[in-house]
């Protein structure tokens, strides 16, 4: 540990240098120390202790959390080295994408599936060290590590934008542009769109986790990357192609699920972000809106007619916002408690006796599904989120109209 301090001291003053080929070495040779040895300093501070080993509980716990301790003064000064805005800093950023994302966080925050691609999951497995710490009530120092590793992707993006993102951003944005036969590093590196990626599927990782720290943190960054000039995330092509909707899907689910109910103005605040008409047009935006989905109702919500300017707000509303309206289910609306019990005793609220067994109520009611008339009406309500003082309403509107509507279904039924 005193080497460490001795690391961070000398990482500070690296800063007011010209070179940061010190502080390189350093961040490689703790990367290195954390990773090359079997096992690993993260596999043994990341993993729980064998049941088997009771008597050496206490023992294996205390060594447990000395490892924990050394790994975070390591991120602390592997960040610190990557707040070092230098061209050999950025030219070692695969090195610290392949820490960071395949073995420091698979590890920290549970295997997470691949976001950008038509196969993506919302679900997430746990990180073994915090379902210690849950099981245990005691804390372990993980979830501090948590946010030093959320922090330390935070730095890397923000500190080094231009090897992750080109010049080109989406017109409506006011950004800037580039010409028409500009190719930037970011764009013919693959590595910088992998390292990217890795980034957005972490957050992705946080706003899934059930920690409130971690999900406001999460919001938190991807924020602070869309508000940094040189970012403009929401803005950007690869965002809106790739990832948009994957996220939006996410914030609507965790809306609609409860999970996160005192965050749920900062998910709105967020979403607004996502979604907004950067041009600034919100007023003309919202004239229109009303007009555009009259005439033929009957051929469903997947139907309605309009082709809106690619990047404003009319746009997301007719692409991802329609489609996650059009694909919401009931039993993603309520929870197994809002499902009829069952009849006869024995059977937990929510679940059914069929004489062979419980059914799980949510199961029983997987194929009930919204009508186009209700999606509809949901999905015109989602035109608040264009404006900044509703947008907070809106979400709440229709998290709360998608919740009658969905037990009214049920005593139909």
């Amino acid at each position: 540990m005193d080497i460490l301090r001795f690391y961070k001291v000398e990482i500070k003053s690296l800063n007011r240098l010209t070179s940061a080929t010190r502080g390189l070495l350093i961040a490689r040779f703790l990367m290195d120390q954390l990773t090359s040895s079997s096992p690993s300093l993260l596999e043994t501070a990341l993993t729980t202790a064998p049941l088997d080993q009771q008597r050496q509980q206490r023992p294996s716990v205390e060594h447990q959390q000395m490892i924990l301790n050394r790994i975070k003064a390591s991120v602390e000064i592997i960040r610190a080295v990557l707040e070092i805005s230098k061209k050999e800093v950025t030219a070692a950023l695969p090195d610290f994408a392949r820490f960071l994302f395949f073995q420091l966080g698979p590890k920290l925050m549970g295997t997470g599936s691949k976001i950008g691609s038509p196969s993506t999951s919302l679900s997430l497995s746990s990180s073994p060290l915090l379902q210690e710490r849950s099981n245990s009530g005691s804390n372990n120092g993980a979830l501090e590590l948590m946010g030093l590793y959320l922090s330390t992707i935070k730095t890397m993006v923000l500190n080094h934008s231009r090897y992750f993102f080109s010049n080109t951003l989406n017109s409506k944005s006011g950004g800037p542009i580039a010409g028409s036969g500009a190719t930037t590093a970011a764009a013919m590196n693959p590595c910088s769109q992998e390292a990217l990626q890795g980034c957005l599927e972490t957050l992705a990782q946080g706003l899934l986790r059930p920690e409130p720290d971690v999900v406001r943190q999460s919001i938190e960054i991807l924020r602070e990357m869309h508000q940094s000039h040189l970012c403009r995330l929401f803005d950007r092509e690869e965002f809106q192609a790739r990832f948009r909707f994957e996220f939006l899907q996410i914030l609507f689910r965790l809306a609609l699920s409860h999970g996160q109910d005192l965050l749920l103005e900062e998910m709105a605040d967020l979403v607004h972000l996502m979604v907004k008409d950067s041009s600034g047009s919100i007023s003309l935006a919202s004239r229109r809106l009303s007009g555009l989905y009259q005439g033929n109702h009957s051929n469903g919500l997947l139907e309605s007619q309009g082709a809106p300017a690619a990047g404003s707000f009319l746009s997301v509303w007719h692409g991802d916002l329609k489609r996650i309206v059009a694909e919401l289910q009931v039993t993603q609306v309520l929870s197994a408690t809002d499902f009829p019990s069952a009849h006869g005793g024995g059977s937990s609220p929510g679940s059914f006796s069929n004489g062979g067994g419980e059914i799980n109520g949510s199961d029983m009611y997987a194929g009930l599904v919204f009508p186009d008339s209700v999606k509809e009406q949901l999905w015109i309500g989602l035109q608040r989120l264009a404006e900044e003082g509703g947008c907070r309403e809106g979400l709440y509107d229709f998290v709360s109209d998608a919740r009658v509507y969905a037990q009214d279904l049920l005593q139909l039924r």
